[in-house]
């Protein structure tokens, strides 16, 4: 009688307890191979892994995109909200110069705006523009803002309401900082928003 090799003995005592048996070893390479080709365990984890990371960064993009076109159109608003105060305020300059000129224009700076061509007679008059932009964009600094005077063909220096500006305010520069994508790498931290522009018959006075 032929005695039991030491596998099959083995094996044998895996199988009372439980254990897989042994073997996977003495089977050729091809048959390892498409044994574990096809074992499967594992697999939808790793599918889940890779797929959530795309979920995530997708979802990521779409808020900062809801929230970059959501500051795209609250700065047009502002720019045309500034247009009409500039157009109802008191010029900033004095617009006695439109006579040589062809525009007068005024950009906001840390220390006030800063005029061409004319004299500043109402430096509040750009504060006041600024704020009522601010209202609608709170993000806006007075770098952003430049309000130009030019001559509309209404009214003279002589006439009782002056000349009658055409009151051009225009936004440029304004950024929207990414609050949920800046923390990838290859993207920018904040978007450039386009330059907006809205224009009002002004007083003259």
């Amino acid at each position: 009688m032929k005695s039991p090799s030491c596998f099959r003995v083995c094996n044998r005592v895996r199988n009372r307890a439980g254990l897989p048996q042994a073997g996977i070893r003495s089977l050729p390479f091809a048959a390892q191979a498409r044994r574990l080709s096809s074992d499967r365990r594992g697999s939808a984890l790793v599918e889940f892994a890779l797929v959530s990371s795309v979920l995530v960064v997708l979802s990521l993009a779409a808020l900062d995109l809801a929230a970059l076109m959501f500051d795209y159109h609250r700065a047009g608003e502002a720019t045309r909200r500034a247009a009409r105060t500039a157009a109802i305020e008191a010029p900033i300059v004095d617009l006695s110069a439109l006579v040589n000129p062809a525009a007068l224009t005024c950009r906001g700076g840390a220390g006030g705006p800063s005029c061409s061509g004319a004299a500043i007679v109402s430096a509040g008059s750009f504060d006041l523009i600024l704020a009522d932009a601010r209202a609608i964009l709170p993000t806006l600094a007075p770098e952003n803002l430049e309000i130009e005077y030019r001559d509309s063909g209404l009214g003279t220096p002589d006439s009782p309401a002056g000349i009658l500006p055409l009151v051009t305010v225009r936004l440029s520069d304004a950024r929207r900082t990414l609050s949920l994508l800046d923390s990838f790498v290859g993207l920018p931290a904040a978007l450039r928003l386009p330059e907006f522009a809205s224009s009002y018959v002004g007083n003259g006075k």
